[in-house]
């Protein structure tokens, strides 16, 4: 199982995130971070091994890119968007795209912002890592390229498979057995750590009990 991780965002565990992490998904200074620290954070992915991913996010770092196009403008986003592509692309080594917080939510389905993502594809041709059993998959799908379903370890599911709004109870995991128990259940190809949890590390550590690297 390869583990993913939300790094350059500007929270201390990175370095101790990515000496363990299979995949380091890369803030790209908008939503959090800077674009100087993505870079030294590219830096950090190459130097234990891991592969990296673009991570493009709403332009949001009040709501740390996490609030949906119904709070903010789409105008503002979609051009935010491609610069952080840009940004990326320029630093080069780029194996996959996982679309940050909202942008991840808001393009699981039929809408403008699946539109900007399958646009973002088009021009960078990159693997997707999103969401199973959703928009995600259809849009690699038609656009032909390739598909990485994605679990949770540590954020808490509905009965429809669906991840439970942050606001709610069960949203964010803590305790040991029920992370690991949630982890092995899951079908997928990667599953997701989120790197500006304080329990983040911890977390890679037990997932590393089950799947030792």
């Amino acid at each position: 199982m390869r583990i993913n991780v939300d790094v350059g965002e500007g929270f201390p565990w990175d370095a101790e995130l990515a000496r363990y992490a299979d995949m380091l998904n890369i803030c790209a200074g908008e939503h959090a971070g800077s674009p100087e620290l993505s870079e030294q954070t590219v830096a950090l992915a190459l130097s234990y091994g891991a592969s990296w991913g673009m991570h493009p996010g709403y332009p949001d770092r009040l709501g740390i890119g996490r609030r949906s196009l119904r709070d903010f403008p789409m105008p503002v986003a979609e051009e935010s968007l491609w610069e952080q592509v840009d940004r990326m692309g320029q630093i080069g080594g780029a194996t996959y795209l996982k679309p940050h917080g909202a942008f991840y939510h808001d393009s699981q389905v039929p809408g403008r912002a699946a539109e900007i993502l399958g646009l973002i594809l088009v021009e960078t041709r990159l693997p997707l890592v999103g969401f199973p059993s959703s928009f995600h998959g259809e849009i690699a799908k038609q656009l032909g390229v390739e598909f990485w379903a994605e679990g949770f370890a540590e954020r808490g599911y509905d009965k429809r498979g669906r991840l439970l709004d942050r606001s709610l109870a069960g949203a964010i995991l803590t305790d040991r057995a029920e992370i690991q128990h949630q982890a092995k259940s899951l079908d997928v190809d990667t599953i997701c750590i989120h790197g500006d949890s304080p329990h983040c590390v911890q977390v890679m550590a037990w997932l590393r009990e089950i799947w030792p690297r």
